[in-house]
């Protein structure tokens, strides 16, 4: 299904549609269904290492639907992508050999041209954007340590960027950065107006989007942190070292 020359480094997926992040710099749509490539879009002049798109945006829909992609490369910039899926009318139904990005979606229901058109070019990173989250109203990005130093054969990460950029979804404008890690930022949790972030400093931090300010810091890890897992009114959950560790603190 998949080019195997590229690495595939990140994707998403609705109940219709695979999309996937690669090593091409391209982000390609796959038919969940038949496992076809049904678009290709370009963008990106690095590797594309994050993305997350507006679900199922074209359900239920007989008309031409606009849906809204966020993906992040080792260019480091953001991309602000416009998804729009448009029906196909019956006499289109069995024209095949059409270029990308504009193909028809061999989805779920009634077949629709799937295509993409770049909205904004996010700059705010010195280094490559690891990953993403967004909500209704946010889109967090953070990036990669850009160097490594070796202390007692032992690697360790430093980072020129660690830092997480906040956007307004509508505007795009960035809202805030936050601040605070003395190592890279490996994970984050974004929900309900609050981010959890997980670092390679061994500590998890809460914050406030808002405002930027942060409320609490989690210590307890003994090395850096790999991953975390956040949801409202339940336990930030983070690993590190094949240690799982459950913070006993509940966000109001």
């Amino acid at each position: 299904m998949l080019d195997p020359f590229y690495s595939v480094y990140c994707l998403d997926f609705d109940s219709s549609r695979i999309m996937t992040g690669s090593r091409d710099r391209t982000i390609k749509v796959w038919c969940i269904k038949t496992g076809t490539c049904i678009a290709t879009f370009e963008g990106h002049t690095g590797s594309v290492l994050c993305l997350k798109f507006e679900h199922d945006w074209d359900i239920d829909s007989d008309d031409t639907v606009r849906g809204f992609m966020v993906s992040g490369s080792s260019d480091c910039t953001v991309c602000v992508w416009d998804l729009i899926s448009t029906p196909v009318t019956s006499g289109e139904n069995d024209v095949v050999g059409r270029s990308n990005p504009v193909v028809i979606s061999g989805t779920f229901g009634s077949p629709r041209w799937v295509s993409a058109e770049l909205r904004q070019v996010l700059r705010g990173h010195s280094a490559g954007v690891l990953d993403l989250k967004m909500d209704e109203r946010w889109i967090v990005t953070w990036s990669v340590a850009t160097s490594v130093v070796y202390a007692e054969l032992m690697p360790c990460y430093s980072s020129k960027d660690a830092l997480m950029n906040v956007y307004d979804r509508k505007t795009l404008a960035l809202h805030t950065t936050l601040s605070g890690h003395e190592g890279p930022v490996n994970a984050v949790g974004l929900e309900n107006g609050r981010v959890v972030s997980a670092s390679g400093d061994g500590k998890m931090m809460l914050w406030d989007v808002e405002t930027g300010n942060c409320i609490r810091v989690f210590e307890g890890h003994e090395k850096g942190l790999a991953c975390i897992e956040f949801k409202v009114r339940l336990r930030p959950i983070s690993s590190s070292a094949g240690i799982i560790n459950g913070v006993r603190h509940y966000v109001e």
